[in-house]
């Protein structure tokens, strides 16, 4: 909105409340979505708007617009199920792959990777990160270091508890929700983060800096994924006005986030386990 409002654009917000009607089912049900979606698309387009995006809650393809409408759009936080719609998104990959480094550049080796569902884009492209990381140091992808949760607090808890089973005391969690599973994990079992049991994550959540330790995490670009958007979208705006030239953007744009460290990882390089 900072954004347009400096470009001398006004914006108008239409909140689907997906969420707010069927939790996370509703990428699931077509119908109902475009019940609440083609309404509001309808409304943009008599309303005679210059352009749309769509901001997404979740990182998956979402089928919101079409390669023949009318005007300029973006896909914030998703990727589009449409070719030709632009995408701006997080880099999941290159992002976790930081995180898993500071792990590594710490000293460790055996890293457990807790994620969310399996199905899901985060879940996957951050495994994708992890494995990259782990290959540049020469280690070998492990499968049964891999525990797949569903983004809660207790099952970080469960994935902590079934990982440490198998000889893994360091932990990437792709959220700071499910890192708390984990600080839940070292209080049952008495073990202390930051000594004991080593944490890497993701999101930088306000729940992250108030963990004791605090949580050595990602902070998301939150705000650089909604300006880049709208670049991008004013952008095709004032292009498709001249009609000059190539528009010269990129179908997806790849934001990376910033690591925080905190004191949620021990140095292995002093001490005998790890």
């Amino acid at each position: 909105m900072e954004y347009c409002e400096a470009q001398g654009y006004r914006v108008t917000v239409h909140n689907l409340r997906l969420y707010a009607r069927w939790a996370d089912t509703w990428y699931n049900q077509e119908e109902a979505y475009h019940s609440i979606l083609d309404p509001v698309l309808s409304d943009i387009l008599s309303a005679r708007a210059d352009g749309a995006i769509y901001i997404a809650g979740h990182a998956r393809v979402i089928h919101c617009f079409d390669e023949n409408f009318p005007i300029p759009a973006v896909m914030a936080y998703a990727r589009s199920g449409a070719a030709g719609i632009p995408s701006v998104v997080i880099d999941d990959v290159r992002s976790a792959r930081e995180v898993v480094d500071c792990l590594l550049g710490m000293g460790h080796r055996r890293i457990g990777f807790i994620g969310g569902r399996k199905d899901n884009l985060h879940t996957q492209l951050r495994l994708q990160g992890y494995r990259e990381a782990l290959e540049g140091k020469g280690i070998p992808f492990d499968p049964e270091l891999v525990y797949y949760g569903d983004w809660s607090r207790g099952s970080g808890c469960q994935g902590a508890r079934t990982l440490s089973e198998k000889g893994v005391g360091v932990f990437f969690s792709i959220s700071d929700q499910m890192a708390g599973g984990i600080y839940d994990y070292a209080d049952e079992a008495g073990k202390e983060i930051g000594k004991d049991i080593s944490v890497g994550s993701f999101d930088n959540q306000e729940i992250a800096q108030f963990f004791r330790p605090g949580l050595t995490t990602t902070a998301l670009p939150l705000t650089e994924i909604g300006r880049e958007s709208a670049k991008i979208l004013i952008g095709r705006i004032e292009w498709q006005r001249q009609k000059t030239g190539p528009s010269g953007e990129r179908k997806l744009v790849e934001i990376p986030c910033t690591m925080v460290r905190r004191s949620s990882i021990a140095d292995a390089r002093c001490t005998k386990t790890g």
